[in-house]
């Protein structure tokens, strides 16, 4: 259920009031506000109290060297400083957005409905940008009208925001629904700068909100937001998805307790890919198997590092028999999840050990590519 909204746009003097809606005054387009010149790009940074490092994530952005953007800041109901840290920063592109907690996924929804720009880009409140990040993305997207969304691999950082030497670094080029399906395409939620018009084609195919606002990022899902959101772009929009070759993003470590369980992932994985089986049987049903089993050996990865090693066992088992073409197709990732799991029957502080050795040899072997 929609509840309170609250605008606010910085200004050099205070962060006034521009609307306050309500579930009995419904989002409506003239209650958007809007300018002469509207920005060419829109940054979306959800926050739920990220007041631990919100900072930094928005000072990344406010020091890009490409500098036609508005900030909409969507405060999810948070009730630690986040607010009051944010009224803080005085930069006429930054808007504030409260309302009441609905999700990350009902944060950018919000983000999205209340934005100008030609382009969309995202952020979560807990990583932080190159100052390059935007003029890559914008680069790229204005050299091909067909390109819908422009990407670039990530830099891990620890909590102190020092890099950890791991990141990610997914294809680039000649994406297809195969690679949407199998793989955890963009890798993250501050990686991604989408064409307006991109979303723009995705309205018929997307439910819309009481409020009037169209929910691109599925709000009813526990988990698979992400992956529910590219594969509507990869089945409905027609555009391309492609990546930019330098990292542009710092995706921060912040582990901790999982926010919903592996069987809620699962479960929600499982729905998400019902969905599009039945609206796109043809396609999606031809890659649904070798998907399957990529995803229970991301779970029994999960699974292992949260010490859960009965679950790590049976979901590890449950990938290599679904198809072998995930051992074909990445038998040192097969082997490196089969010696976590294998690993995980050890105490955890010795689990950590080794855990910690496999990492760094891993952030030598990514940095010496």
């Amino acid at each position: 259920m929609l509840s309170d909204y609250q605008v606010k746009q910085s200004s050099p003097r205070l962060f006034a009031p521009i609307s306050l809606l309500t579930k009995n005054h419904p989002l409506k387009k003239d209650a958007r506000p809007m300018s002469s010149s509207a920005p060419k790009v829109s940054v979306i940074m959800p926050v739920i109290n990220g007041a631990e490092y919100l900072n930094v994530a928005l000072d990344s952005v406010l020091a890009q060297d490409f500098d036609d953007f508005e900030v909409i800041c969507v405060n999810d109901g948070s009730t630690d400083g986040t607010l009051a840290l944010l009224a803080s920063f005085d930069d006429p592109r930054i808007r504030i957005i409260s309302q009441v907690s609905q999700g990350g996924a009902a944060a950018r929804n919000t983000g999205i409905y209340f934005a100008r720009g030609q382009y969309i880009a995202l952020i979560d409140w807990h990583d932080r940008w190159l100052k390059n990040k935007l003029s890559s993305h914008i680069a790229h997207l204005d050299s091909s009208a067909r390109v819908g969304a422009s990407y670039s691999p990530s830099l891990f950082i620890d909590k102190q925001g020092q890099l950890t030497g791991l990141g990610q670094f997914p294809r680039l080029y000649d994406i297809g629904l195969r690679e949407v399906v199998c793989h955890n395409l963009i890798g993250n939620g501050s990686a991604a700068v989408i064409r307006r018009a991109t979303l723009n084609k995705l309205n018929a195919c997307s439910p819309v909100h009481e409020s009037g606002r169209i929910c691109y990022f599925d709000e009813t899902l526990r988990d698979a937001v992400k992956l529910d959101f590219w594969l509507k772009i990869a089945l409905y929009s027609g555009l391309r998805v492609e990546g930019v070759s330098i990292p542009t993003t710092h995706v921060r470590d912040t582990a901790g307790k999982l926010p919903v369980s592996l069987a809620e992932q699962y479960a929600s994985w499982l729905d998400v890919m019902a969905k599009y089986r039945s609206s796109h049987p043809a396609r999606v049903n031809r890659w649904f198997s070798l998907a399957h089993a990529y995803q229970l050996r991301r779970l029994a990865l999960n699974a292992s590092q949260t010490g859960e090693t009965r679950l790590a066992f049976a979901y590890f088992f449950k990938a290599v028999f679904t198809n072998w073409r995930m051992v074909a197709e990445t038998p040192g990732t097969t082997l490196i999840v089969a010696a976590s799991v294998c690993l995980s029957v050890l105490p955890r502080r010795y689990y950590r050990f080794f855990e910690a050795r496999a990492t760094k040899r891993l952030a030598k072997k990514q940095l010496a590519v």
